[in-house]
């Protein structure tokens, strides 16, 4: 039986899924959920897990890491809220050692071009709950996290970042046919103009 939690729509940032982000090593993806979102499934496996691992609630250590985060912690360098966030409403960091799944809204059964998928599109996902570290580490705070399954888009949206589309830094340039060119033409005549 699958342990697979299928969770609520979400808005992605900082989307490495056909690569390996530089800093972890591994396929991430952050996922922005609104502010109303019911992520009470989440929530239940999530608890399970800390359950099964732990006995009772009681038993969990007091630096137990929570993977659900309020949005409004993340500042840029100048800190500022990041583009796309909202405080108080929640999201979570997954990430797998192996590349996901990625799919569209329509075709299921083909895989997405990385240029399909961006920090800014809409997205669900399946994930699976794990407590870390492995019994008997130590040194290492404790905590769980959803482990990244696959994933699909749903719809577009606006890229996060401080990169501009090119549709909104450029016009279309329309040239007309048959066009002539009003350049003087170099002769003898007029050398001298061309050269002062």
């Amino acid at each position: 039986m699958s342990d697979n939690v299928k969770t609520p729509i979400f808005r992605a940032s900082f989307a490495f899924l056909f690569e390996v982000s530089k800093l972890s090593g591994k396929y991430e993806v952050r996922m922005l959920f609104k502010k109303d979102e019911d992520l009470s499934v989440l929530k239940a496996a999530a608890k399970a897990c800390v359950l099964k691992r732990y006995g009772t609630m009681a038993s969990v250590p007091g630096n137990f890491r929570n993977p659900f985060r309020d949005q409004g912690e993340i500042k840029d360098k100048e800190g500022k809220l990041r583009t796309g966030h909202t405080p108080g409403a929640l999201f979570i960091t997954c990430r797998t050692d192996t590349r996901p799944g990625v799919i569209g809204p329509d075709d299921i059964h083909t895989s997405l071009e990385p240029h399909e998928f961006y920090s800014g599109c809409w997205a669900i996902a399946t994930v699976r709950p794990g407590c870390y570290p492995k019994a008997g580490t130590t040194g290492v705070q404790p905590g769980v996290s959803f482990y990244l399954q696959n994933v699909q888009k749903i719809k577009d949206d606006d890229p996060l970042g401080s990169r501009t589309r090119p549709e909104d830094d450029f016009e279309p340039v329309v040239s007309p046919d048959n066009a002539e060119s009003t350049e003087e033409e170099s002769s003898p005549d007029n050398a001298g103009d061309m050269f002062g």
